[in-house]
């Protein structure tokens, strides 16, 4: 199997060309940046260029994994948008919706809590519990204008669980982030910033071995987002509907 593996939700764009065999896989070529809007401006072109490098046709790629969040809005939909684009056109590759975001934890042995930035004062978390690290992992949102951590969890039960500094363990924060930095200095919490270089790398494996270890739990063709918060213009606007 030749997957193509494509990530817009995180921190910039990744690019993955793998190929699979049973449970062991290949990463042939991969393309990373830290610039967002190339994933809008150049995905089509990107996936192709690394197609090329291998001599290989688009109708030789089986299986297309696209992240469908949690993370960037606006990333999320580029990515979605690009999947969709190809199952509208009538392409018998197969595409699978990944938790980036999720998967990338499972790269992370010594950290309990990944965290992504989205605004200055609210992101995105994922956790796994320090007594049980097999178990599932959880969504949430930090949002430090309400001094508080909320989880919302993954299993799809309503409602919101506050969570408490102390529960979130070893912390490590995709790229720089000011005010949550203090903030969980602060708190007395251990964390660190993830270095990014061999981040792509990570995002392309984590994504692959998500996909291999719950196929069967997988639907082909699902792709509804997990958003956990709006993007900052819809907030903006419903904020002033409120007002009015």
């Amino acid at each position: 199997m030749i997957l193509l593996v494509v990530d817009t939700s995180l921190q910039g764009l990744t690019v993955g060309l793998v190929q699979l065999d049973g449970k062991a896989f290949d990463i042939l070529e991969i393309y990373g940046s830290n610039q967002p809007q190339e994933a809008a401006a150049r995905l089509p072109e990107l996936c192709q260029g690394l197609l090329s490098k291998q001599k290989l046709s688009l109708s030789e790629v089986t299986d297309l994994l696209i992240s469908k969040g949690p993370g960037s809005f606006t990333g999320i939909k580029i990515g979605l948008s690009f999947a969709s684009g190809w199952k509208r056109a009538g392409t018998p590759i197969k595409i699978w919706g990944v938790s980036s975001f999720r998967a990338l934890l499972k790269q992370l042995p010594d950290v309990h809590t990944l965290v992504l930035p989205a605004t200055q004062t609210a992101g995105y978390f994922t956790h796994r519990d320090q007594i049980s690290p097999s178990s599932s992992s959880r969504f949430g949102v930090f949002d430090l204008s309400h001094s508080a951590v909320i989880s919302i969890i993954d299993s799809g039960t309503e409602g919101l669980t506050p969570m408490q500094p102390k529960d979130l363990g070893q912390v490590s924060i995709l790229g720089r982030w000011p005010r949550v930095e203090e903030w969980l200095s602060a708190q007395g919490s251990k964390w660190n910033t993830l270095d990014t270089e061999g981040l792509h790398h990570s995002i392309v494996s984590s994504m692959v071995e998500d996909f291999v270890a719950n196929s069967d739990q997988l639907s082909e063709g699902n792709l509804v987002p997990i958003y956990l918060r709006k993007s900052a213009p819809e907030e903006k606007l419903d904020s002033a509907k409120a007002k009015n």
